[in-house]
């Protein structure tokens, strides 16, 4: 075995400690560079909807792809005014302006240029869209684009592929939202068809308040009966006798009834059955808007949405015999988002 010297391992505990002294004091050096943690490029989706007005924000990512980091909502009921009087009273689009001024904002704040902006069913039936959407544009910058409900029917196809694989079956997609109901029907992944019927829910409350005899329930089902034709006429062209087909449902309407639903049943909210629902419709029938909010937490914007919601979606339930529908939480917003990081990539 080599043996080492006295004098030799002196020399060697002296270099070493030298090194360790150099260390430190390079150590603590203050660095002048700034160091920034590598991002992706973000960017975002606005979704103007009936009964609110949504936004994300999403970072591409080179490993991990597109991923949401920020998301923001504002209660304005554009449906309320269109729905009732034709079109956007002044009141109203003061607040959507104030929706987009928070918005511009947040997105100055994030450093994002790409983003997309899209308006639905009250923006799309309102006498004076175009002028809103000017006035939009003049205020704030932003540019709203108005899409009808077969494009808005696709990008929320494209948001739910990326959370249930449709390649291998038969969906049946539902969106509940403030002004209409979509239906699209895939086929193995692709879309074979999009409907848009009349049926959201501030939509359907508006017309309930035109009614000054029964129960809300008993108004709101008889609105739903004389449109079931139109939906079966629908349903039965496009799926026919088929019972091998999964139904899936978005939207804030539907993702509700999922947690209401998980929260009573003490089951994942990623799905709901047919006979939940019902009871759901039953449990909030029998109470008031006030206990709605108190009692269930639901936002004081949705607790009055609710029961209309979960009574189209039984209706749809009921006329194909669907026993459950899943929830993969996404909708028109995310398609949206999903949609531009391919534009920009």
């Amino acid at each position: 075995m080599k043996t080492t010297s006295k004098s030799s391992s002196k020399k060697t505990k002296k270099k070493v400690s030298k090194k360790k002294s150099s260390s430190k004091k390079a150590s603590l050096k203050p660095s002048k560079k700034r160091i920034e943690p590598k991002r992706g490029k973000r960017i975002a989706a606005i979704d103007v909807g009936s009964n609110g007005i949504r936004m994300v924000i999403g970072e591409i990512q080179k490993d991990s792809g597109l991923k949401a980091i920020y998301s923001q909502r504002e209660a304005v009921r554009l449906g309320r005014d269109v729905f009732r009087d034709g079109y956007i009273r002044e009141s109203t689009a003061r607040k959507a302006l104030r929706a987009f001024l928070k918005f511009k904002k947040v997105l100055t704040e994030y450093g994002i240029k790409n983003y997309r902006a899209v308006a639905t069913s009250a923006v799309r039936d309102a006498l004076n869209g175009r002028e809103f959407v000017k006035y939009l544009k003049e205020l704030s910058s932003l540019n709203l684009e108005v899409i009808d409900g077969v494009k808005e029917g696709k990008l929320i196809h494209m948001a739910i592929t990326t959370q249930i694989p449709l390649m291998s079956r038969m969906a049946l997609l539902i969106d509940i939202g403030g002004g209409s109901v979509e239906l699209t029907v895939s086929h193995y992944g692709k879309i074979m068809a999009v409907e848009t019927f009349r049926l959201g829910t501030v939509r359907l409350m508006n017309q309930t308040d035109m009614f000054f005899f029964g129960s809300k329930l008993r108004r709101l089902e008889s609105i739903l009966k004389k449109q079931s034709p139109k939906l079966r006429q629908f349903l039965k062209r496009h799926l026919g006798q088929r019972k091998d087909f999964v139904m899936i449902g978005t939207g804030g309407n539907i993702e509700c009834l999922g947690d209401l639903s998980s929260i009573l049943k003490d089951k994942s909210a990623e799905s709901m059955s047919f006979a939940s629902l019902k009871a759901m419709v039953k449990t909030l029938d029998s109470m008031t808007y006030d206990e709605r909010i108190k009692s269930l937490g639901l936002r004081t914007d949705r607790a009055d949405v609710i029961l209309p919601a979960a009574l189209a979606l039984r209706m749809v339930m009921g006329l194909v015999g669907a026993k459950d529908i899943l929830i993969p939480h996404v909708g028109l917003k995310d398609g949206v988002l999903i949609d531009l990081a391919r534009r920009v990539n």
